[in-house]
C-alpha cells in the first residue's frame, strides 16, 4: 500500500514540475511546412456564396437569408431559420469575424474564439510572423491534428480577444 502511495506522489511531483517547466519555457517547434490534409488557407474574409431571398437584419441592414463566408479558408454557412432576427448581415459579420478571429502561425487557419491554441517560440521553424497573434514572445498556433507537432504544446485558450493561459 505505501508502495502504491510513493508512486502516485512521485508522478504528480513529476507532473507539477513538468507544468512549471512548461509555464517559464516557450516551446521551440520544428515543423514541416507540409501539411497535405489540412485545408488550403486563402489571406481574405469573404463572403462566397448566398441566396437571393433577403431580408432586413439585426443591425438594420438589408441581406441575403442564408450565406456562406470563407474565414481564411475554412467555409462557414448560416441556417436559414431565424437569421435575420438573430443575427447581423453578412458585411457586419465580416466586420465582427475580423476582429475575433486570429490565425494560426504555423498553417495560417483561423482560430475561432473557444479553441486550445499552443504556443511557439518567435525563433521556432515555419513560423508566418506576419500573421501571428503574439503573447510576449510566443506566437499563437492551433492545435488541429496536422497542425500541431504535438497535443502537449497545448498552452490555453482564445477567447475572442486574448490569450488565456491553462495554467493560471
Amino acid at each position: 500500500m505505501s508502495s502504491v502511495i510513493i508512486v502516485l506522489l512521485s508522478v504528480i511531483t513529476i507532473g507539477f514540475f513538468v507544468l512549471l517547466w512548461l509555464k517559464t519555457n516557450r516551446v521551440k517547434a520544428q515543423v514541416s511546412k507540409i501539411r497535405p490534409n489540412l485545408p488550403t488557407p486563402i489571406e481574405t474574409i469573404e463572403l462566397v456564396d448566398a441566396v437571393d431571398e433577403r431580408c432586413i437584419y439585426k443591425c438594420g441592414h438589408e441581406g441575403p437569408v442564408k450565406y456562406t463566408v470563407s474565414i481564411y479558408g475554412i467555409e462557414l454557412s448560416t441556417k436559414k431559420q431565424f437569421m435575420c432576427k438573430r443575427y447581423k448581415c453578412p458585411e457586419c459579420t465580416i466586420v465582427d469575424i475580423k476582429d475575433i478571429v486570429i490565425r494560426c502561425a504555423l498553417c495560417r487557419l483561423p482560430i475561432f474564439p473557444g479553441k486550445p491554441v499552443a504556443l511557439y517560440d518567435k525563433s521556432s521553424s515555419g513560423i508566418h510572423q506576419d500573421i501571428a497573434h503574439w503573447v510576449g514572445y510566443s506566437a499563437c498556433g492551433c492545435l488541429r491534428w496536422d497542425c500541431c507537432p504535438c497535443g502537449a504544446f497545448f498552452a490555453g485558450h482564445w477567447d475572442g480577444e486574448s490569450f488565456v493561459s491553462a495554467f493560471g
